[in-house]
């Protein structure tokens, strides 16, 4: 897997995936042990999600030969 930064032309479908999956594996390693965080990460099918418990949320669709992401971020004081 490519490391590429989020300015760099690298990004391709195969890239996100990749990460997506490495994250996913993570991320059910660490909830074994923490169950209350295992809201976190959740795949939908095609649709990989990400929510920090403090209003930033993340979503990437994969289709067969693309990728479409959306991020959303609701402050709290």
């Amino acid at each position: 897997m490519n490391k590429n930064q989020i300015m760099d032309s690298g990004w391709n479908r195969q890239t996100i995936w990749q990460g997506c999956i490495l994250a996913s594996i993570a991320h059910a390693i660490f909830v074994a042990n923490n169950p209350d965080f295992a809201y976190e990460h959740s795949w939908d099918g095609d649709h990989y999600s990400t929510n920090d418990g403090q209003g930033c949320r993340g979503t990437v669709t994969f289709g067969l030969d693309f990728f479409c992401g959306g991020l959303s971020e609701r402050r709290i004081f």
